[in-house]
């Protein structure tokens, strides 16, 4: 068979794998981190230009200013996610931003490969099948801030391998990479980790030395506004809030205070980088449940996370080498430069990420595994990417069929059905139930909740929320009842009495027993009305 049969044979593969993955990543339950962050980012109409935390016992208003700068993302945000259907669509909004990727990086690599003189097929091959290694395919599709950092920095280093053949495009390139940069840091305080990513691209623009300042001082500008937000964002009081918050991330007070220490740390940190491929691989139980427990070929499925290491790991030595080899060693002219030089940059932007992050969970590998991706495809050395893409074939083949094997009895039983989540505690399904919807609001009426008057600090979660989608101010039930409120709220009740709540409704088990007893309930929901009313809690 000639050459491109044989290539033509591997894309009819992948496709076929990628058919399955697609189909099991749209019915993935929506992850309670998800809804979360669409709390605090698109309530700007509802919130009078403030971003809410999630976090009230932090502080008495909970709350901060909205930088003039990051209106526009807020509004493009409220407009998407800010209706009661949205959180519904959350998923299949994300299944779009993932093809979305998909599509700018493919450009990339028709760049790439005209650049390195290789056969895009064969950049083609190694990418698609390394998205479907493990239970990569479903963080991907995840709806939360690394998906939209995923998509900017791939855009953003695309913009340099642009030739400008007239001012127009020239402008549309700068608006793009402003627009770009905006959305960056606007999105998620580890953006921060990439401006090396952003001052690299704007240095490397085909246009003007003066054309070029402006746009990196403009993004400066947008990073420093970013850092000031996220810090004023996530300030807390609270001693519990505060503790867990410093164990997630090495501070900025940290290392001044204790430079020692935290240089302790950012070693012990970054020889966890392994952490983020672990994230991905097959086990029995995950982390808060954001996927089931599954069970079968226990033996197979440990060869296989096995094998999925040492391929990741293979592929950073040899893009690593790579760079060192054409960026360091031997430098090379033109475009060929420009990628050695940018794996360089986004290499050393994961190191300080990965040295100061602490905690690495599993939907931080929806941001490192896709740009360790990248780099490669950009510094490793021809004959090697070849022989990786077929590995890589043969190891997404395998993943996918474990996945089918593992995951289709959940998704036709669970994932699909009416009834609740009971493998997957901080998930809520992401297609629209009327019958839902008609308890939530047949419950409110009995709490005293469902009029038009306008509620704030109710207390909802994943399920209800978006029945009262329009209530001002409100807290979310994980975060307030569930286990971060028991750990950092004494008495919740006297806490929402304090703070004049609207009352409660949600899923029965995030309340306290010292509510459930006065609790209004129906199925797996409780309805408590206004705080004012109810009793204080005995001592």
């Amino acid at each position: 068979m000639s050459f491109r049969g044989v290539k033509g044979l591997q894309l009819v593969l992948i496709f076929g794998l990628l058919i399955p993955s697609v189909y099991f990543s749209v019915h993935l339950p929506i992850f309670t981190d998800e809804v979360a962050w669409k709390w605090i980012t698109s309530r700007w109409w509802s919130d009078g230009g403030y971003s809410i935390s999630l976090y009230p016992q932090c502080s008495i208003s909970g709350q901060a200013k909205i930088p003039l700068m990051f209106v526009p993302v807020r509004i493009v945000d409220s407009l998407l996610y800010g209706t009661p259907r949205s959180i519904f669509l959350l998923r299949y909004i994300g299944v779009c931003f993932c093809f979305l990727w998909f599509m700018v990086l493919y450009r990339f690599i028709k760049v790439v490969s005209t650049v390195r003189q290789v056969n895009k097929m064969e950049l083609l091959t190694v990418t698609l099948t390394i998205s479907l290694f493990g239970v990569l395919p479903f963080i991907l599709v995840m709806n939360r801030p690394e998906q939209i950092l995923r998509l900017c920095m791939t855009t953003l280093v695309c913009l340099p391998l642009i030739d400008i053949t007239n001012e127009l495009k020239r402008f549309v390139i700068a608006m793009g990479f402003l627009f770009l940069s905006l959305m960056l840091f606007a999105q998620h305080a580890k953006s921060l980790f990439f401006l090396p990513v952003v001052v690299f691209t704007a240095l490397n623009l085909k246009m003007s030395i003066r054309q070029r300042q402006v746009l990196l001082v403009t993004a400066m500008s947008f990073s420093i506004q970013g850092y000031l937000f996220f810090m004023e964002h996530t300030k807390c009081t609270n001693d519990f809030i505060k503790s867990a918050f410093g164990k997630m991330m090495i501070s900025p007070e940290t290392m001044l205070v204790s430079p020692t220490q935290a240089i302790g740390s950012m070693v012990a940190n970054g020889l966890r980088f392994g952490d983020y491929v672990k994230g991905i691989l097959f086990f029995d139980n995950y982390p808060e449940q954001w996927l089931p427990e599954n069970y079968g070929f226990a033996f197979g499925t440990k060869i296989l996370n096995v094998l999925m290491a040492m391929f990741f790991v293979a592929w950073v030595v040899a893009s690593c080498w790579g760079i060192i080899r054409k960026s360091i060693w031997k430098r090379e002219a033109g475009r060929g430069l420009f990628l050695s030089d940018l794996g360089l940059v986004v290499l050393l932007s994961l190191g300080g990420l990965a040295v100061c992050q602490t905690s690495k969970s599993f939907y931080e590998s929806a941001l490192v595994i896709p740009i360790v991706i990248v780099v490669g495809i950009s510094c490793i050395n021809i004959k090697v990417i070849q022989v990786l893409a077929k590995i890589s074939l043969v190891l997404a083949t395998a993943s996918v069929c474990l996945v089918g094997y593992r995951f289709w009895p959940i998704l036709k039983n669970d994932w699909t059905g009416e009834s609740a989540l009971s493998r997957q505690e901080y998930s809520v399904k992401s297609h629209y139930q009327r019958a839902i919807k008609d308890r939530a609001l047949s419950l409110a009426a009995r709490c005293g909740i469902q009029d038009s008057n306008i509620k704030r600090h109710l207390v909802v979660d994943d399920l209800t929320y978006p029945y009262f989608i329009n209530t001002v101010e409100p807290y979310h039930a994980v975060y307030v009842l569930g286990w971060w409120g028991k750990m950092s709220i004494p008495s919740p009740a006297e806490f929402l009495k304090a703070r004049n709540s609207s009352g409660v409704l949600s899923q029965c088990k995030w309340l306290p027993e010292s509510m459930l007893g006065k609790a209004f309930r129906e199925g797996d929901l409780c309805c408590l009305p206004t705080f004012g009313t109810l009793p204080s809690e005995s001592p």
